[in-house]
């Protein structure tokens, strides 16, 4: 078994950053991270395929996505990926593990088009609300991400791991507690 991700970060940089570097490396995964300029709809559509192409089906996949957004919709550096478009890419994806985070502004209305046997998507804001960013990562990066699960802070079960409801229920927690609109989990 091998581990893959795809780690896209445009203007909130740290999230990704933080994802790449801090979450998935040590998990002994193998990140393609596109950030800013690089960040380009060609270049993504060719990091999505990398990992379609590379991926069994006893591997782990990774789709992780920061930054601007609206309903249905992703900026990066050079257009916008839609909805449909990131779905067919992952389509074909053989992982039965795969895990697909979006953290933008309206990114639950990304749930229904990427939901799928064998995949956990989670997003940073419902439907019809936006994300929050301050000056490193974003609200949700720094609840769920950084506090959540790089300092275990939800590991309500102490077992040494933090489970994907566990970071779920303390960033929804936290989010709420900042009057912040709740993340989105499937």
């Amino acid at each position: 078994m091998n581990k893959y991700a795809v780690v896209i970060g445009v203007g909130s940089g740290g999230d990704a950053t933080l994802m790449a570097r801090r979450i998935l490396k040590k998990a002994d995964f193998t990140v393609k991270l596109l950030k800013d300029r690089k960040a380009t709809l060609p270049v993504v559509v060719q990091a999505v395929d990398w990992l379609v192409q590379t991926t069994t089906e006893d591997d782990e996949a990774v789709f992780f996505f920061s930054g601007h957004g609206l309903t249905d919709k992703l900026a990066l550096k050079d257009s916008f990926l839609t909805a449909a478009q990131l779905r067919s890419l992952l389509l074909p994806l053989k992982s039965h593990k795969v895990f697909i985070a979006i953290q933008a502004c309206y990114s639950g209305s990304f749930i229904n088009d990427l939901e799928g046997v064998n995949r956990v998507v989670v997003s940073s804001a419902q439907p019809d609300t936006w994300s929050v960013d301050n000056t490193r990562y974003s609200l949700w990066g720094y609840k769920f991400l950084l506090q959540g699960i790089v300092k275990g802070l939800a590991d309500t079960n102490e077992d040494g791991l933090v489970s994907m409801q566990e970071a779920y229920a303390y960033s929804s927690l936290g989010m709420m507690s900042d009057q912040y609109g709740e993340p989105f989990y499937l």
